[in-house]
């Protein structure tokens, strides 16, 4: 087990099962598709990173952008009084900013989660692809994020952690070892 790539693989694998064995019940497996819980899945997947640190800073910026998504998705819907073109102008309102940041600053994956979350919420409360009201909706993302997050980083601390400053070390001393190779 000395392949980093193995033990991503594994932390990553231990992860997604701890956050989908519901599914594989029959007694739960409705449960967990009425409640979205592969979003808990997919949320841990994006937020696990190699090393602790950049598994934070990613959960951080990630929960910022679900939670104004979803906020602002949740809005649009209920601003729309069965109006739907105006919930298609509050959502391009907010997707405006959410586009800034995500292609003008540094916080990219903020941007990208906060018009997925918006839409999701909005959209999928209007076309009924998701059972519930817009606030049932946003609440089911919001929560899958966290539990999803949440997963993430308890199995990054726990299993296997690696710290920047350790991969920071090892790239360093693979690149004094390149140089006095060549």
């Amino acid at each position: 087990m000395s392949s980093e790539d193995v033990l991503y693989s594994l932390k990553l694998t231990v992860a997604v099962f701890l956050v989908t064995w519901p599914a594989f019940l029959s007694a739960w497996n409705y449960w967990y598709y009425i409640n979205r819980g592969l979003w808990a899945a997919l949320q841990l997947v994006l937020i696990t990173e190699v090393a602790i640190g950049n598994s934070i800073f990613i959960f951080i910026l990630r929960a910022v952008g679900t939670t104004i998504g979803c906020l602002w998705g949740w809005a649009a819907y209920e601003a729309r009084g069965g109006d739907r073109v105006v919930c298609v102008v509050l959502l391009v309102i907010g997707i405006l900013p959410s586009t800034y940041v995500q292609l003008g600053t540094k916080y990219v994956k903020a941007g990208m989660v906060s018009i997925v979350s918006m839409c999701v919420v909005a959209l999928a409360t209007e076309d009924q692809t998701v059972t519930g009201t817009a606030t049932e909706n946003f609440l089911k993302r919001w929560i899958a994020f966290l539990i999803g997050g949440s997963v993430a980083l308890i199995v990054e601390f726990i299993l296997f952690p690696v710290k920047a400053r350790d991969r920071l070390v090892e790239s360093l001393a693979s690149s004094i070892r390149h140089i006095s190779d060549m």
